[in-house]
């Protein structure tokens, strides 16, 4: 299927799921007509919202009964069991952790599930609980399904990817369900919640245990760092760390919220604070030392192979530009680049392009475009280094001049903006390149 047509298909899931009518009654039932959520949870919205905006490194609850207790029981039981051919991290290699992402097919009760999140109940409750408005399903459970993290598994503090790779959607909540029958704190996997991992010594950190049925809800944004150190269960016990985790996401947020599209973006933890001159290693010591060099050199790795991707892209994108022309007509050749000018003809505070006359030319016609978000503009426009100058006052405007140019002359044309603007700096979107025109098309005559 074409990009476009899943993007499509996405899109249609998402709008069916929150336009459908409801009765009053099925607010927190599945398609079967069964239960979903705990009474303790549904009837205790208002306080959950202002324990989630009062909350601290950023917005977030613990929720103690999320799911019904028959509800609870039965995703233990239908968890799914591990695939050890699927166990991959995205750069690809090996992982402790198994991920499920095609929740309808895990089980019955996981159907069910998956009927009350993608209903307009659900989105409302959870808009209703954190104060965002326009929440979200994702049919795709991009990142998100169960999660099972195996002795060993631990996740460094990260902040998570921002956009949906299929919709372009903003994420903007986690959801993380704990599914253990029984959990020892001692055992490790307790959700930290930091305020920042880049700064140690300054860092504060909120640790919720993996309990059974807790909900850890937070916003998702640019310092929601969160993570969990490596489980380690005792010898003889057959325990992993379970968990059913939703994503939701919106199509705006706030402009002062917006990044530029990323992937996770994981921070190393520092060194273990027993690790002080006069300590004697231990063969524990040592072996933490070893894995976390091990998995440090591995990421770096990782990240200078990614790095030659990165260049081969750059490269291919230069070759694009250095062939990219102009909008032109008439009797004259563009000689190399444009300097200045972006792929949708747009320009910021200069434009400079070389031509080649294929006839004698008597006159010199450029149409500009004027950006919906720059009030009026000024251009000076040197042409062969005559001075002209034309005022963008109107959405379109059409530049013409006179010139005596001799076949086979070079032509030089320079255009200069007065001001440029972004549409972050508008107020009217979140693209930081500063734009004073745009250029609809030269012609040479």
């Amino acid at each position: 299927m074409k990009v476009e047509g899943r993007v499509a298909d996405y899109r249609r899931v998402i709008e069916h799921a929150v336009t459908r009518s409801l009765s009053p009654e099925s607010k927190n039932m599945s398609e079967a007509g069964r239960p979903i959520l705990h009474d303790a949870m549904t009837s205790n919205i208002a306080d959950l919202r202002r324990r989630f905006a009062e909350a601290k490194p950023f917005r977030h609850v613990l929720i103690e009964n999320f799911f019904a207790a028959d509800v609870v029981s039965d995703l233990i039981r239908q968890f799914p069991v591990p695939d050890a051919t699927k166990m991959v991290n995205e750069f690809g290699r090996g992982s402790k952790k198994f991920a499920r992402h095609d929740v309808r097919n895990i089980g019955p009760v996981y159907a069910d599930l998956d009927d009350y999140i993608r209903s307009p109940k659900f989105a409302a409750l959870m808009s209703e609980l954190t104060g965002i408005p326009g929440l979200l399903y994702d049919p795709e459970y991009h990142g998100a399904g169960t999660h099972d993290n195996h002795d060993g598994q631990g996740m460094d503090p990260h902040v998570d990817f921002n956009l949906h790779r299929s919709t372009g959607y903003h994420r903007r909540i986690n959801a993380i369900i704990y599914l253990n029958e029984s959990w020892d704190p001692k055992w490790g996997g307790n959700l930290e919640l930091h305020k920042n991992p880049w700064d140690p010594e300054g860092d504060e950190i909120i640790a919720f245990p993996p309990f059974k049925n807790h909900c850890v809800l937070f916003e998702t944004n640019e310092y929601s760092w969160h993570g969990f150190h490596a489980v380690s269960v005792p010898d003889g016990k057959e325990i992993s760390r379970k968990s059913f985790t939703i994503y939701m996401y919106t199509k705006e947020r706030p402009l002062n919220e917006i990044a530029d599209k990323h992937g996770t973006i994981y921070v190393p933890r520092p060194m273990p604070g027993h690790l002080k001159p006069g300590h004697t290693l231990t063969a524990a010591d040592v072996g933490y030392l070893q894995n976390d060099y091990q998995f440090r050199a591995t990421m770096v790795k990782d990240l200078y192979d990614r790095e030659k991707k990165f260049q081969d892209t750059i490269a291919r994108l230069t070759q694009f530009e250095r062939n990219f022309m102009l909008p032109r007509q008439g009797w004259a050749v563009q000689v190399g680049s444009a300097t200045g000018l972006m792929a949708n003809f747009g320009v910021g505070r200069s434009l400079s392009a070389q031509f080649r006359a294929t006839r004698d030319l008597r006159r010199v016609s450029i149409g500009f475009k004027k950006p919906d978000f720059v009030a009026e503009n000024e251009l000076t426009i040197a042409i062969d280094k005559t001075q002209h100058r034309c005022t963008l006052a109107e959405p379109t405007t059409q530049f013409s001049c006179a010139v005596n140019i001799e076949k086979g002359a070079p032509v030089e044309l320079n255009i200069w903006a007065r001001d440029a603007l972004s549409p972050k700096e508008a107020g009217v979107g979140p693209d930081k390149r500063e734009f004073g025109f745009y250029v609809s098309g030269v012609t040479f005559e």
